[in-house]
């Protein structure tokens, strides 16, 4: 799995979006393909296919980004927490 995969998004979705990121190349691919050989209509559905792919792909990533920021939220509330014990000791 790629690097990229791992750092955008959340364990449970990596299947997902591996999955999602093939398909986006795929039917980006194909696209081209069609386009070129003057099939506009047939381009256009594997355009709308790798867009559908591309917005699967960025809630997935805001999926990650959110639960990352809850983290770190809740990682300075901990240290807080723990300043304001330390100085009332």
């Amino acid at each position: 799995m790629s690097d990229h995969i791992k750092d955008n998004f959340l364990p449970d979705d990596h299947e997902e979006a591996k999955a999602q990121r093939n398909c986006f190349y795929y039917n980006n691919h194909l696209s081209e393909i069609a386009e070129r050989s003057g099939r506009i209509d047939k381009a256009l559905v594997y355009h709308e296919n790798a867009s559908r792919s591309l917005k699967k792909l960025a809630e997935l990533r805001d999926r990650h980004d959110r639960a990352w920021f809850i983290n770190k939220r809740n990682e300075a509330d901990r240290t807080m927490v723990e300043m304001l014990v330390k100085a009332y000791d």
